[in-house]
């Protein structure tokens, strides 16, 4: 899979399918920040490339490497889940 490539979900709710949206919405945001490259974004972040990865496939990882990702993002925990985290919604900020 290509790291600007959104994982797709089955959408019965299930704890895969969530840790993959949530994986979607890190992807999102990165690429809607300018970074189009996941290495590059992990280098320039001091994030370790397979960790980023990881999330952004829906892997289960630390709460701290997520707190240290959206941190990196450049958005706050509650924006983060402020919009659908399903990725067929991209409506935008209000």
């Amino acid at each position: 899979m290509k790291s600007n490539e959104i994982n797709s979900t089955s959408g019965d709710g299930s704890i895969e399918d969530q840790l993959k949206s949530i994986g979607n919405r890190i992807k999102s945001l990165r690429i809607r920040s300018g970074n189009l490259s996941y290495e590059k974004f992990a280098h320039e972040n001091n994030i370790g490339r397979m960790l980023l990865r990881r999330c952004e496939t829906g892997k289960n990882v630390n709460m701290s490497s997520f707190l240290k990702i959206v941190t990196a993002l450049d958005v706050t925990v509650e924006e983060f889940f402020q919009f659908p985290l399903d990725h067929k919604n991209h409506s935008g900020h209000h």
